[in-house]
């Protein structure tokens, strides 16, 4: 039996497939790679400088003379893959990776991109939280994403989603994060949606939370009714992460986005209407888009200063493969450099303001992290001492950054 260590990239999608194909594996898990017979890269493609540590590090293991497989969506990539020699896994076949490892071992090169569903793999959980893959691929069209390359449209029936969350609610856990590329288009394909879901999810007995992963703004906007209603359990975390990329309308539409800059902003406008300051609202960014102008730039700040998201995940361009985006004319580096800090440091404020807003609040918090817990708005808490994880406390809140809150057990 020999021992294999995962490495992953990216999202919690991808780490979702990762426990997966540890659950299925039929050799020891390695708690590190210098131990390992075999090194499995589970790869990320969203973004250029993400790909370039992985290409180092799939470079690195070369050197070593490591035996590796290459997983994850990078595998859409297959002139880049092909040239280690090494077996490649792609996302649509990860029930292959006993086969993969075996080839490995062998010395031996192989693809499987097969096809299938993975509505009944099995899933391995980690507590305090269990990661669950509702769904993956989408029905946008993006010009900057290479991820649509790589995920096929999928969702899990909701059975098999109730399965799984009993299984990690059994395990341990006390967080549930629901995965996937695409949230909001949740069950198109198996006759069900978001809102049914959760509503399915809330009547599981216990005490747990449900964070809901990324989804675009205009599929949340046609369930706005349903998804405030089911919002109101306390088993869902207020918060979430709807993805917007830029805060003017043109580069919105010039992105070939499937939403517009007002989407983001109806639906902010109902769950702070309804929630105030305890909702967390989470977003994209991404700052030097080839068609991006100097008043595009304006504009995105303009919406930060109005709005001002909770979390910004900012990220400056950088052109994919195969995409519509990397044909165009691209911004200089120092441009989009400068937009970046700009960004940042205004996100920084903000940030830094909406949390102050807590300042003397007390929460009941969930310890997710050694000395770290979550609001029921999904809000980080540094905590001034260690409690067991999976533990909920009271906590009063007395100091904040720009990242976190900070409290006092009680």
């Amino acid at each position: 039996m020999a021992k294999v260590f995962f490495r992953t990239y990216g999202c919690t999608l991808n780490q979702a497939d990762s426990e997966a194909m540890q659950a299925m594996l039929q050799h020891e898990l390695a708690s590190n790679e210098e131990e390992a017979d075999v090194v499995v890269v589970n790869t990320c493609a969203v973004k250029g400088p993400t790909e370039d540590k992985i290409v180092h590090y799939l470079n690195e293991l070369k050197k070593k003379g490591k035996k590796f497989v290459i997983a994850g969506c990078l595998t859409a990539n297959k002139p880049l893959v092909s040239r280690y020699g090494v077996p490649v896994i792609s996302t649509t076949a990860i029930s292959h990776i006993n086969e993969a490892v075996k080839d490995a071992l062998e010395g031996k090169q192989s693809f499987y991109y097969q096809l299938e569903k993975k509505e009944n793999l099995p899933l391995s959980f980690t507590p305090p939280i269990g990661k669950i893959p509702i769904q993956e691929g989408c029905f946008s069209s993006c010009h900057f994403c290479f991820t649509k390359l790589a995920r096929r449209y999928q969702s899990r029936t909701p059975g098999q989603i109730i399965r799984w969350i009993k299984q990690a609610l059994m395990e341990g856990c006390k967080e549930i994060d629901l995965t996937g590329t695409d949230i909001g288009t949740y069950g198109k394909d198996v006759g069900s949606n978001l809102v049914e879901l959760l509503e399915l999810i809330t009547q599981i007995e216990g005490d747990f939370r449900v964070r809901i992963g990324m989804g675009s703004p205009h599929y949340y906007k046609q369930m706005l009714e349903g998804l405030l209603r089911v919002y109101d359990s306390p088993k869902i975390y207020k918060f979430f992460h709807l993805s917007i990329q830029s805060g003017s309308e043109k580069v919105v539409r010039e992105m070939n986005r499937s939403h517009t800059v007002q989407d983001w902003i109806d639906v902010l406008k109902a769950f702070r209407e309804k929630y105030g300051k305890r909702f967390t609202a989470a977003t994209d960014i991404i700052v030097g888009y080839p068609t991006e102008t100097e008043e595009d730039f304006e504009q995105t700040l303009r919406f930060l200063e109005r709005w001002r998201p909770d979390v910004v995940n900012l990220s400056k361009f950088t052109p994919r493969p195969f995409t519509e985006a990397a044909k165009l004319r691209q911004l200089p580096s120092e441009v989009i450099k400068k937009r970046s800090f700009i960004v940042h440091e205004l996100l920084k404020e903000i940030n830094y303001k909406n949390n102050e807003l807590h300042l003397g609040e007390s929460y009941r918090v969930l310890v997710t992290e050694p000395k770290k817990a979550r609001t029921d708005f999904y809000r980080q808490v540094v905590l001034d001492k260690d409690v067991p994880l999976g533990s909920f406390v009271e906590v009063e809140i007395y100091d904040v950054s720009h990242t976190s809150l900070f409290g006092k057990v009680k």
